[in-house]
């Protein structure tokens, strides 16, 4: 590849880049002027949309891209027409608009833009602006600069500001991350150094000790040897204690210095890492503008907390969520028009997404609408129907419990299978999104009240606190945002409800189940008869469980990792860390946990009634067919 080929094919990415802000720049923008034709902020919409399609043309004549720089011109002459009154407001304007937007993003995602412009668009625009008077750019009045000044006023770039490439910023960020480790080992190293000068004290205090029984015997020959040798090796203890005590303040020093360090350099680039939401936002409102006049609805879409900023990497892994979380309440939860003038509600529904920080270090993200709700007996009938549960009547079946069926894969309330839902899987989709980033989904809803979907969220990927607890004689980590409680409890309060172990917390029946058989380890000789045990109670968006664990050792800031793709799925782990010892200890998965508890007790209830035995079966491996069919024959005759 020549120099020139080469510097061109960085400036065809420094464009798309460039261009992607534009466009969508120019669909919400058309979103937002839709909404306001007719209200004084019309004006300002339009001015700002024209600009934006204007400033993507001269970008788009930079590097010859003719085809884009087309649909930016066929843009700005409708634009220009709907300033000065010559085009009208109407549905057929804003879709051609929008289509145009389509059609450069689609030339932008295109592995090499063409040269030729797409005449459909361009004849289409070209229609609805009805003239082909020449549009002129909008210009801009500037004062004029003193001779000398004006070239370095133009060409002096940005200094705030640079583009880095993601694979960079990411490459970067993981060994911010590693630093973790290092830091927990250093923690660890002053701990060990400390339990050595204490052991070094103790032996010096107890050679002081035996001092004054010595000089007691000093008559005695061997002992006056002994008691000169205690007296020296004390004084060395004494030595040796002072010079670690010394080491020890060094070293504590140093692993504070180091840990600021740490802390600093990671929170800078996650900061660096991290978008507004509102990069996710900007595509939302032209999906809800299109689905909902595919489906004759009337919605407004109000967007709160924009401005929160989080891990790129969440933000796009969350988009498909909100995508199934809105086409849910477009199609199940936003009545016609006519049907909400009937209720007595306003002809245009109201969806809201809500970002939100809490405390914690948690990421809150809430979709609502004004829709009908959730249908719970519909719900009920749909689980009963898939097989799902296992009641015999939807009676059988709590409020809590139905809502909570909304994200099994399959259940759905809509009696069609439409392009848009039915089948069951928008819901189940989210769930395993979210449980995928350690996150929680759940359900809030009215019956006639509307519908409320909240998703908590971790702020960053990497790093997270958790809790070590030990079971069966091993250390596992159980992420924080989790964990709701730990307590000691009597072994008397245990009891026994529906063959489930049980335990009253807050003046709630908690189910209780052992971590060591939840993963399906040895017993850990769970304490019998009287005496306290140690529970760590876990909750996710429907239920709470009480584990039984040998002991919880710390509460910290952990790594965690993944298990490489030699083990992509592993039940009830999620990853692992590596602890400040070198240990490499388990992170375990919530969600997993909740679904094994629940057949832990099943199995228990089924082990009272043990099945029939069943016949075995022998395998026969012989190269040879026929030898293979002669012992079959004769295995087979011997029953």
């Amino acid at each position: 590849m020549s120099g020139s080929d080469e510097f061109l094919q960085k400036l065809l990415a420094t464009f798309r880049v460039e261009a992607e802000e534009h466009v969508n720049a120019i669909s919400s923008g058309l979103v937002e002027l839709e909404k306001a034709v007719g209200t004084d902020e019309h004006a300002a919409w339009v001015e700002k949309v024209y600009r934006e399609a204007h400033s993507l043309k001269g970008a788009a004549r930079a590097v010859a891209l003719t085809d884009i720089e087309a649909v930016c011109q066929a843009m700005e002459g409708v634009l220009a027409a709907f300033k000065r009154g010559r085009v009208t407001s109407s549905p057929d304007l804003f879709d051609a608009l929008h289509e145009a937007a389509d059609t450069v993003r689609a030339r932008l995602s295109a592995p090499s833009p063409g040269s030729a412009a797409p005449p459909d668009v361009v004849e289409r625009l070209a229609r609805l602006k009805g003239s082909e008077e020449p549009v002129e750019p909008p210009t801009a009045v500037t004062e004029p600069a003193p001779s000398g000044q004006a070239a370095a006023t133009e060409v002096t770039p940005a200094r705030d500001t640079v583009r880095v490439s993601t694979a960079k910023l990411d490459s970067l960020s993981r060994q911010a991350e590693e630093l973790v480790s290092a830091r927990l080992a250093a923690e660890q190293r002053t701990a060990d150094l400390r339990a050595v000068r204490d052991l070094v004290g103790r032996m010096r205090r107890d050679l002081a000790g035996v001092q004054p029984d010595m000089r007691l015997a000093r008559d005695i020959h061997e002992v006056s040897k002994i008691l000169g040798f205690v007296e020296g090796t004390g004084a060395d203890l004494r030595s040796l204690e002072a010079g670690l005590a010394s080491l020890a303040r060094a070293l504590e020093q140093d692993a504070r210095a180091l840990g600021a360090m740490v802390d600093t350099l990671r929170e800078d680039v996650k900061r660096a890492l991290m978008l507004p939401f509102s990069t996710v936002f900007d595509v939302l409102p032209r999906m809800v503008r299109d689905l909902s006049r595919d489906r004759g609805k009337e919605v407004d879409l109000a967007l709160v907390g924009g401005d929160v900023e989080t891990d790129r990497r969440i933000l796009e892994e969350i988009k498909d969520p909100l995508v199934h979380l809105l086409r849910n309440a477009l199609d199940h939860g936003i009545e016609p028009p006519a049907e909400r003038e009937r209720l007595g509600k306003s002809r245009r529904g109201t969806v809201t997404v809500t970002a939100a920080r809490l405390d914690g270090g948690t990421l809150e993200v809430r979709v609502a609408d004004d829709g009908a709700g959730i249908d719970l007996g519909a719900v009920r009938a749909a689980a009963i129907k898939l097989g799902v549960v296992t009641a015999k009547g939807p009676d059988q079946i709590d409020d809590r419990t139905a809502l909570s069926l909304v994200f099994r894969s399959g259940v759905s309330t809509s009696p069609v299978i439409t392009d848009l839902s039915g089948r069951g899987l928008g819901l189940a989709i989210v769930q395993e999104k979210v449980e995928r980033l350690s996150g929680l989904a759940w359900v809030e809803a009215n019956p006639g009240g509307g519908t409320v979907f909240r998703i908590r969220l971790p702020l960053t990927l990497a790093t997270s606190r958790g809790v070590l607890v030990k079971a069966a004689d091993r250390v596992f980590v159980l992420p924080t945002t989790h964990v709701e409680r730990v307590a000691r409890v009597p072994i008397e309060d245990i009891r026994t409800v529906e063959n489930r172990e049980t335990v009253t917390l807050d003046g709630r029946q908690v189910s209780l189940v052992r971590l060591d058989e939840v993963l399906g380890l040895p017993a850990c000789g769970a304490a019998q008869g009287r005496g306290d045990i140690t529970l760590v109670v876990l909750g996710t968006s429907s239920e709470r469980v009480a584990f039984v664990v040998d002991e919880v050792l710390d509460e910290q800031e952990v790594l965690v990792k993944g298990l490489g793709p030699q083990l992509p799925r592993v039940p009830n782990v999620a990853g692992a860390t590596i602890l400040g010892s070198g240990k490499v200890v388990p992170v375990l998965s919530v969600p997993d946990l909740m679904k094994s508890a629940g057949r832990v007790g099943q199995t228990a209830a089924r082990a009272a009634s043990p099945p029939a035995a069943s016949p075995k079966s022998i395998l026969v491996v012989e190269d040879s067919i026929t030898a293979r069919m002669l012992v079959k024959s004769i295995l087979e005759s011997a029953g």
